[in-house]
């Protein structure tokens, strides 16, 4: 089966899987960890490290804009144009072609690249057939984009 034939259905359900995943984790951070995060400031009681507490309220708060700037972005699939966020792309990085989508957070156990990370960067932008160049703590990584969903 070719790349051309295959991409519109793996790109389509790659897309949706990654995207309710979100909304899952946006909810649980929402009703969850943001609430908790906001009793341990508001209780003050000793042996809690406020400094620690916002600093991750704050990190929660970015992963809930994160995830609501994703949500928002309406998606349109382009042909001959560059990567964009919530693109699926084939990317091979050396070891033959796996599709991801670029999305705003890394979501466990799917096939993503965080838009903030090293390859996210690079690959922002790219076209099919480019070639990439981001650094790893083991040193300067090369991926090749072999193809975007079409439109």
């Amino acid at each position: 089966m070719s790349v051309e034939t295959t991409r519109d259905g793996v790109s389509r359900e790659l897309r949706t899987r990654v995207l309710g995943r979100l909304e899952q984790e946006c909810l649980r951070l929402r009703a969850g960890a943001r609430p908790a995060l906001l009793r341990a400031i508001a209780a003050k009681g000793e042996g809690i490290d406020l400094v620690k507490v916002q600093r991750e309220l704050a990190i929660v708060d970015y992963k809930i804009a994160a995830i609501n700037d994703q949500l928002a972005t309406t998606h349109d699939p382009h042909p001959g144009s560059a990567l964009c966020a919530n693109c699926c792309v084939l990317l091979d990085q050396g070891e033959g072609g796996r599709w991801f989508v670029l999305a705003a957070l890394p979501v466990e156990g799917e096939e993503v690249i965080a838009s903030d990370s090293a390859l996210g960067r690079a690959i922002l932008g790219a076209r099919e057939g480019e070639s990439v160049h981001y650094p790893t703590p083991c040193g300067p990584r090369t991926a090749r984009v072999i193809a975007l969903e079409p439109s």
